[in-house]
């Protein structure tokens, strides 16, 4: 498998672990009839997603140029603008009485969440496989 197969596969199996999480959130809102929380979490999940897959175009972009300087100028517009489109949401958010602002906020967190719990799971998985030994392949004392 290629890099770029390996990129795209981890980048849709990571947006669609977070799509079914942001999912999952929302109906359990849903199901105890808190529906401003529902549609905070499911917004902030999808703008989430967006903001991700902004994030991956512009790695892909800015490691595909040749003049650093160039790169370097890329990948600052890149993270300023994306950061800009953050706060434009939280304020669009804010001040629509339909969301719940915090439950946005947690909306905003399920890549995050998908990518630090894989990590977690998968150091757990490797250390129960290994049987939790210190790293070195040799006895302390």
């Amino acid at each position: 498998m290629g890099l770029e197969e390996d990129f795209n596969r981890t980048l849709r199996g990571t947006s669609l672990k977070a799509l079914a999480l942001g999912a999952a959130l929302a109906t359990a809102a849903l199901a105890f009839g808190r529906g401003p929380q529902a549609l905070g979490v499911m917004a902030g999940c999808l703008f989430a997603l967006v903001n991700f897959h902004l994030l991956a175009r512009s790695v892909v972009r800015v490691t595909e140029n040749s003049n650093p300087n160039r790169a370097r100028g890329q990948a600052a517009v890149s993270f300023f603008a994306r950061y800009l489109l953050t706060v434009l949401f939280l304020t669009m958010v804010m001040l629509n009485p339909d969301f719940d602002f915090f439950a946005s906020v947690v909306g905003l967190l399920t890549v995050k969440i998908i990518i630090l719990g894989g990590a977690v799971f998968g150091f757990i998985r490797q250390q129960v496989r290994h049987g939790f030994s210190s790293g070195s392949g040799r006895e302390v004392d």
